[in-house]
């Protein structure tokens, strides 16, 4: 049951994460700032947590609040160096480390949420 529950919170975040992405690109086109897309990866790292507490209870393994976060930051670690990779920032951009480290400290701080609200409500 915990991890039916888990699914369908996941499959309600993806949701709500495509239509924020798609706002926020649609906005960035039009007014280019790194800031709207802060929504994305707080929601991305509740997403991440969620993800991680699925496979702790499918595995029967005890939840971890600073494991799930953890994983967040992790996969937000992940994010930046693909976007990089695949140049979709400008890592010589004044910005860059700035926008990299307040994505980092959102996609933590969504999976912070993330795992208090799982461990709360789901588990």
């Amino acid at each position: 049951m915990m991890v039916r529950n888990l699914l369908f919170t996941q499959l309600g975040l993806l949701i709500i994460l495509y239509f924020a992405q798609a706002e926020a690109l649609r906005f960035y086109a039009a007014h280019p700032n790194e800031l709207v897309f802060a929504p994305s990866h707080f929601l991305g790292g509740i997403w991440v947590a969620c993800a991680a507490a699925t496979v702790y209870a499918h595995r029967g393994w005890s939840p971890s609040i600073v494991v799930w976060s953890g994983v967040a930051l992790l996969f937000g670690v992940f994010w930046e160096v693909f976007e990089a990779s695949t140049h979709l920032v400008n890592i010589y951009s004044t910005i860059y480390v700035p926008d990299t480290f307040s994505d980092l400290t959102i996609d933590l701080l969504g999976g912070f949420v993330g795992a208090l609200f799982i461990k709360k409500f789901l588990v």
